[in-house]
């Protein structure tokens, strides 16, 4: 009974660290970089991060989510690290994140410029990216349309092989951005370990009453 029962606690150690290692991690040391030609900015996870949210490279996919604060670019920072997919702080500006989600999941042609001004939008900014120095004017028909085709699709929840937000904030006076991970995100992952563990588990338990039953 006694190798029994330390089996059962090796089985429940590993899934343990198993579900823990699927979580994305509190904070990240990174940079966050724009323009790029793909997206609104980058950002180079250097340290911290684990399985559900590899360090770079590479680089990660990310925007905007507040035309009114400061990013600074090209400059290592610690970031908090939160799921769109779960609960973020108040502090951190409210967007139609079904929206956004089916946005970035659904970009077709349109450039990151279109992108990052529908995105500014769902948070409730009027502004367009021309505004600012240096960046490409969007065309406006291309804005609208993409805001009304996710305000069409506010309820779209992301599914496997989907992208989902996660977002990133180094401090209340500072730019909270977003990057783009590949779903599912971690948190689901737990009953689909723990249903077979406990399977395993039982199974153990069932064959060692047996045996003992055998041997009287």
């Amino acid at each position: 009974m006694k190798k029994v029962f330390i089996l059962a606690v090796l089985v429940g150690l590993v899934a343990l660290v198993s579900v823990a290692s699927a979580a994305l991690p509190t904070t990240v040391m990174g940079v966050a970089s724009y323009p790029n030609g793909i997206s609104y900015l980058s950002f180079n996870l250097k340290s911290g991060g684990n399985s559900a949210l590899p360090d770079s490279p590479p680089l990660y996919t990310g925007w905007c989510i507040n035309s009114g604060a400061a990013l600074k670019n090209d400059l290592p920072e610690t970031w908090n690290v939160y799921s769109r997919l779960g609960v973020v702080p108040p502090s951190i500006q409210t967007e139609n994140w079904g929206a956004v989600h089916y946005v970035i999941n659904h970009q077709g042609s349109y450039n990151q410029y279109v992108v990052q001004s529908a995105i500014w939008r769902f948070g409730g900014s009027s502004e367009l990216d021309y505004q600012y120095p240096g960046h490409i004017a969007p065309n406006v028909t291309d804005v609208n349309n993409l805001v009304n085709l996710g305000i069409a699709n506010e309820h779209w929840v992301p599914g496997p092989g989907d992208l989902y937000a996660v977002v990133l904030f180094s401090g209340a006076n500072d730019q909270p951005v977003i990057i783009q991970v590949p779903n599912p995100p971690p948190v689901p992952e737990f009953p689909t370990l723990g249903l077979p563990v406990a399977m395993l588990l039982g199974m153990v338990f069932t064959i060692y009453v047996v045996k003992r039953r055998n041997e009287y």
